[in-house]
Protein backbone atom coordinates (compact mmCIF):
# COMPACT_ATOMS: atom_id res chain seq x y z
CA UNK A 1 0.00 0.00 0.00
CA UNK A 2 1.43 3.35 -0.94
CA UNK A 3 0.67 6.16 1.47
CA UNK A 4 0.27 9.57 0.44
CA UNK A 5 1.45 12.75 2.80
CA UNK A 6 1.69 16.29 1.86
CA UNK A 7 5.20 17.21 0.16
CA UNK A 8 7.56 20.13 1.43
CA UNK A 9 9.88 22.14 -1.11
CA UNK A 10 9.70 24.55 -3.58
CA UNK A 11 7.06 24.66 -5.67
CA UNK A 12 4.57 23.69 -3.82
CA UNK A 13 4.55 19.86 -4.61
CA UNK A 14 8.17 18.96 -3.67
CA UNK A 15 9.63 19.50 -7.11
CA UNK A 16 12.81 21.47 -6.29
CA UNK A 17 15.32 22.32 -8.85
CA UNK A 18 17.76 19.98 -10.53
CA UNK A 19 15.80 16.91 -9.88
CA UNK A 20 16.14 14.70 -12.93
CA UNK A 21 12.19 13.05 -13.05
CA UNK A 22 13.43 10.17 -15.51
CA UNK A 23 14.89 9.06 -12.20
CA UNK A 24 11.94 9.22 -10.28
CA UNK A 25 11.59 5.60 -8.17
CA UNK A 26 9.49 3.37 -9.39
CA UNK A 27 7.25 2.31 -6.75
CA UNK A 28 5.70 -0.50 -8.89
CA UNK A 29 8.74 -2.16 -9.77
CA UNK A 30 9.48 -2.11 -6.19
CA UNK A 31 6.90 -3.53 -5.26
CA UNK A 32 6.82 -6.73 -7.86
CA UNK A 33 10.63 -7.22 -5.87
CA UNK A 34 9.35 -7.61 -2.49
CA UNK A 35 8.34 -11.22 -1.14
CA UNK A 36 7.38 -10.13 2.38
CA UNK A 37 4.90 -10.16 4.81
CA UNK A 38 4.98 -6.69 6.31
CA UNK A 39 8.35 -4.48 5.89
CA UNK A 40 8.09 -2.44 3.34
CA UNK A 41 4.01 -3.06 2.52
CA UNK A 42 3.12 0.02 3.37
CA UNK A 43 5.56 2.60 1.10
CA UNK A 44 5.58 6.05 1.82
CA UNK A 45 7.28 8.15 -1.10
CA UNK A 46 8.26 11.52 -1.30
CA UNK A 47 10.65 13.92 -3.36
CA UNK A 48 11.75 16.10 -0.79
CA UNK A 49 10.93 15.86 3.12
CA UNK A 50 13.08 17.56 5.97
CA UNK A 51 14.08 13.91 7.56
CA UNK A 52 12.67 10.52 7.00
CA UNK A 53 13.03 9.98 10.15
CA UNK A 54 10.64 12.45 11.34
CA UNK A 55 7.93 10.63 9.35
CA UNK A 56 8.98 7.60 10.67
CA UNK A 57 8.38 8.82 14.42
CA UNK A 58 4.60 10.60 12.97
CA UNK A 59 3.64 7.07 11.46
CA UNK A 60 4.58 5.62 15.05
CA UNK A 61 2.50 8.32 17.35
CA UNK A 62 -0.13 8.15 14.57
CA UNK A 63 -0.56 4.54 15.17
CA UNK A 64 0.92 3.47 11.88
CA UNK A 65 1.56 -0.27 10.73
CA UNK A 66 5.37 -1.91 11.99
CA UNK A 67 6.98 -2.53 8.54
CA UNK A 68 6.08 1.07 7.39
CA UNK A 69 9.02 2.06 4.76
CA UNK A 70 9.09 5.36 3.91
CA UNK A 71 11.63 6.61 1.09
CA UNK A 72 12.73 10.74 -0.06
CA UNK A 73 15.04 11.56 -2.92
CA UNK A 74 15.92 14.59 -0.73
CA UNK A 75 16.35 15.03 2.80
CA UNK A 76 16.97 18.41 3.82
CA UNK A 77 17.43 17.86 7.51
CA UNK A 78 18.80 14.20 6.91
CA UNK A 79 20.24 13.35 10.66
CA UNK A 80 23.17 11.12 11.36
CA UNK A 81 24.48 9.59 14.51
CA UNK A 82 25.05 12.09 17.63
CA UNK A 83 22.77 14.96 15.98
CA UNK A 84 25.21 15.11 12.94
CA UNK A 85 23.29 15.96 9.93
CA UNK A 86 23.51 14.03 6.63
CA UNK A 87 23.38 15.72 3.21
CA UNK A 88 21.62 13.86 0.67
CA UNK A 89 21.89 13.84 -3.30
CA UNK A 90 19.23 13.37 -5.36
CA UNK A 91 17.61 11.18 -7.41
CA UNK A 92 20.54 8.76 -7.22
CA UNK A 93 20.76 7.08 -3.76
CA UNK A 94 18.70 5.44 -1.34
CA UNK A 95 17.72 7.48 2.03
CA UNK A 96 14.62 5.82 4.07
CA UNK A 97 13.50 4.90 7.07
CA UNK A 98 11.21 1.86 8.40
CA UNK A 99 9.34 1.23 11.71
CA UNK A 100 9.05 -1.40 13.36
CA UNK A 101 7.21 -2.84 16.69
CA UNK A 102 8.57 -5.02 18.77
CA UNK A 103 8.36 -6.89 22.30
CA UNK A 104 11.34 -6.67 23.39
CA UNK A 105 15.28 -5.37 23.82
CA UNK A 106 16.83 -8.46 22.65
CA UNK A 107 14.79 -8.09 18.98
CA UNK A 108 16.22 -4.15 19.14
CA UNK A 109 19.54 -5.63 19.69
CA UNK A 110 19.17 -8.10 16.54
CA UNK A 111 17.49 -5.59 14.26
CA UNK A 112 21.01 -3.52 15.05
CA UNK A 113 22.58 -6.32 13.34
CA UNK A 114 19.76 -7.54 10.66
CA UNK A 115 20.14 -3.89 9.30
CA UNK A 116 23.76 -3.69 7.87
CA UNK A 117 23.58 -7.39 6.90
CA UNK A 118 20.49 -6.61 4.89
CA UNK A 119 22.74 -3.71 3.03
CA UNK A 120 25.73 -6.24 2.80
CA UNK A 121 23.84 -9.07 0.97
CA UNK A 122 21.80 -6.80 -1.30
CA UNK A 123 25.53 -5.69 -2.08
CA UNK A 124 26.38 -9.18 -2.41
CA UNK A 125 23.30 -9.79 -4.79
CA UNK A 126 25.06 -7.45 -7.37
CA UNK A 127 27.60 -9.41 -7.77
CA UNK A 128 29.37 -11.53 -5.97
CA UNK A 129 32.84 -10.13 -6.27
CA UNK A 130 32.20 -6.92 -4.12
CA UNK A 131 34.40 -6.87 -0.95
CA UNK A 132 32.09 -5.13 1.87
CA UNK A 133 31.21 -5.61 5.29
CA UNK A 134 29.69 -4.12 8.38
CA UNK A 135 31.95 -1.59 10.31
CA UNK A 136 30.62 -2.02 13.75
CA UNK A 137 28.01 -0.79 14.95
CA UNK A 138 25.85 -0.69 11.81
CA UNK A 139 27.83 1.28 8.88
CA UNK A 140 28.44 -0.46 5.84
CA UNK A 141 32.20 -0.15 4.11
CA UNK A 142 34.42 -1.55 0.90
CA UNK A 143 37.06 -3.15 2.05
CA UNK A 144 39.48 -2.10 -0.40
CA UNK A 145 39.21 1.52 -0.12
CA UNK A 146 38.25 1.51 3.24
CA UNK A 147 35.60 4.06 2.08
CA UNK A 148 32.00 4.33 3.72
CA UNK A 149 28.83 3.10 1.57
CA UNK A 150 25.83 2.81 4.05
CA UNK A 151 24.78 4.33 7.38
CA UNK A 152 22.55 3.70 9.63
CA UNK A 153 20.22 5.33 12.55
CA UNK A 154 18.29 3.55 15.49
CA UNK A 155 15.84 5.93 17.71
CA UNK A 156 13.91 3.89 19.97
CA UNK A 157 10.82 4.63 22.06
CA UNK A 158 8.47 2.81 24.32
CA UNK A 159 4.84 2.65 23.98
CA UNK A 160 3.21 0.94 26.62
CA UNK A 161 4.44 -2.95 26.08
CA UNK A 162 5.44 -2.21 22.84
CA UNK A 163 9.09 -1.09 21.50
CA UNK A 164 8.94 1.00 18.49
CA UNK A 165 11.81 1.39 16.40
CA UNK A 166 12.69 3.81 14.01
CA UNK A 167 15.49 2.98 11.40
CA UNK A 168 16.92 5.61 8.95
CA UNK A 169 19.31 4.11 6.59
CA UNK A 170 21.11 5.97 4.07
CA UNK A 171 22.54 3.83 1.19
CA UNK A 172 25.23 5.31 -1.75
CA UNK A 173 23.61 3.69 -4.68
CA UNK A 174 24.42 5.16 -8.43
CA UNK A 175 26.50 8.43 -6.82
CA UNK A 176 29.59 9.45 -8.84
CA UNK A 177 32.03 10.10 -6.02
CA UNK A 178 34.46 12.02 -7.87
CA UNK A 179 32.04 14.45 -8.25
CA UNK A 180 32.02 15.05 -4.51
CA UNK A 181 36.06 16.14 -4.18
CA UNK A 182 35.03 16.64 -0.48
CA UNK A 183 34.23 13.30 0.65
CA UNK A 184 35.86 11.18 -2.34
CA UNK A 185 38.37 10.19 -0.60
CA UNK A 186 35.87 8.66 2.48
CA UNK A 187 32.99 7.44 0.54
CA UNK A 188 31.55 5.41 -2.23
CA UNK A 189 29.08 3.71 -3.90
CA UNK A 190 27.53 0.34 -5.17
CA UNK A 191 27.45 1.41 -8.58
CA UNK A 192 31.33 2.71 -7.79
CA UNK A 193 32.07 -0.78 -6.76
CA UNK A 194 30.13 -3.01 -9.08
CA UNK A 195 31.08 -0.59 -12.37
CA UNK A 196 27.62 -0.07 -13.32
CA UNK A 197 24.31 1.77 -12.67
CA UNK A 198 22.18 -0.37 -10.20
CA UNK A 199 18.50 -0.35 -9.77
CA UNK A 200 17.27 1.24 -7.12
CA UNK A 201 13.76 -0.15 -6.95
CA UNK A 202 15.45 -3.93 -7.04
CA UNK A 203 18.24 -3.45 -4.01
CA UNK A 204 15.53 -2.05 -1.82
CA UNK A 205 13.25 -4.68 -2.05
CA UNK A 206 16.12 -7.22 -1.82
CA UNK A 207 17.11 -5.55 1.37
CA UNK A 208 13.73 -5.65 2.65
CA UNK A 209 13.64 -9.37 2.10
CA UNK A 210 16.59 -10.33 3.67
CA UNK A 211 15.92 -8.23 6.24
CA UNK A 212 12.49 -9.85 7.37
CA UNK A 213 13.97 -12.97 7.17
CA UNK A 214 16.84 -12.06 9.00
CA UNK A 215 14.25 -10.54 11.59
CA UNK A 216 13.02 -14.53 11.89
CA UNK A 217 16.52 -15.61 12.97
CA UNK A 218 17.59 -16.33 16.51
CA UNK A 219 19.68 -13.53 18.09
CA UNK A 220 22.75 -16.16 18.18
CA UNK A 221 21.79 -17.06 14.28
CA UNK A 222 22.41 -13.25 12.94
CA UNK A 223 25.30 -12.51 14.95
CA UNK A 224 26.65 -15.68 13.93
CA UNK A 225 26.23 -14.59 9.88
CA UNK A 226 27.17 -10.73 11.64
CA UNK A 227 30.61 -12.38 12.76
CA UNK A 228 31.38 -13.33 9.13
CA UNK A 229 30.41 -10.25 7.66
CA UNK A 230 32.19 -7.82 10.00
CA UNK A 231 35.57 -5.86 9.45
CA UNK A 232 36.16 -4.35 12.93
CA UNK A 233 37.70 -7.52 14.39
CA UNK A 234 39.97 -8.52 11.21
CA UNK A 235 41.87 -5.53 12.47
CA UNK A 236 44.82 -5.84 15.10
CA UNK A 237 44.44 -2.33 16.61
CA UNK A 238 41.42 0.20 16.76
CA UNK A 239 41.00 3.36 18.56
CA UNK A 240 38.40 4.16 20.47
CA UNK A 241 36.60 6.79 22.71
CA UNK A 242 35.20 4.65 25.84
CA UNK A 243 33.51 6.04 28.49
CA UNK A 244 35.28 6.36 31.98
CA UNK A 245 38.54 5.69 30.51
CA UNK A 246 41.01 7.08 32.75
CA UNK A 247 43.08 10.13 31.51
CA UNK A 248 46.66 8.20 32.01
CA UNK A 249 45.39 5.75 29.30
CA UNK A 250 44.50 7.90 26.48
CA UNK A 251 46.27 9.32 23.84
CA UNK A 252 44.99 12.27 22.35
CA UNK A 253 41.23 11.31 23.73
CA UNK A 254 41.74 7.89 21.92
CA UNK A 255 42.66 4.61 23.44
CA UNK A 256 44.21 1.68 21.31
CA UNK A 257 42.40 -1.74 21.46
CA UNK A 258 42.22 -4.78 20.44
CA UNK A 259 38.95 -6.38 19.51
CA UNK A 260 38.15 -9.57 20.31
CA UNK A 261 34.61 -10.35 19.50
CA UNK A 262 30.72 -9.09 20.34
CA UNK A 263 28.03 -9.68 23.16
CA UNK A 264 24.69 -11.22 22.32
CA UNK A 265 23.59 -7.29 23.27
CA UNK A 266 25.79 -5.84 20.37
CA UNK A 267 28.30 -4.40 22.90
CA UNK A 268 31.98 -5.03 21.14
CA UNK A 269 34.20 -7.05 23.20
CA UNK A 270 37.90 -5.12 23.16
CA UNK A 271 41.23 -5.77 24.87
CA UNK A 272 43.67 -3.00 26.04
CA UNK A 273 47.20 -2.87 26.54
CA UNK A 274 47.09 -3.73 30.11
CA UNK A 275 44.55 -6.90 29.48
CA UNK A 276 41.55 -5.16 30.82
CA UNK A 277 38.87 -6.48 28.91
CA UNK A 278 35.85 -4.09 27.90
CA UNK A 279 32.52 -3.90 26.70
CA UNK A 280 31.96 -0.55 24.28
CA UNK A 281 28.47 0.52 23.36
CA UNK A 282 27.89 1.70 20.10
CA UNK A 283 28.20 5.54 21.29
CA UNK A 284 31.81 4.95 22.30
Amino acid sequence: MEKEYDEVGAGGGGEFVGFDFQKRFDVSKFQKELNTKYIGRTFIYRNEVESTMDLGLREINEGGCSGTLILAEYQNKGKGRKGRNWATGVGNNLYFTFILKLTNFMEAFKLNFATPLSVVLSCFDESSDVGVAVKWPNDVWELKTNKKLCGVLVDSSVQGSNIWLNVGVGINVNEDMRQHTSISSIATSVSDIVGRNISREIFLGRFCNHLERFLQFSQKEVLSVYKQNEVLCRRAKIYVFPNGVEKKAEVGGMLEVTPIGYNDDGTLKVKTHSGQIMDLSSEE
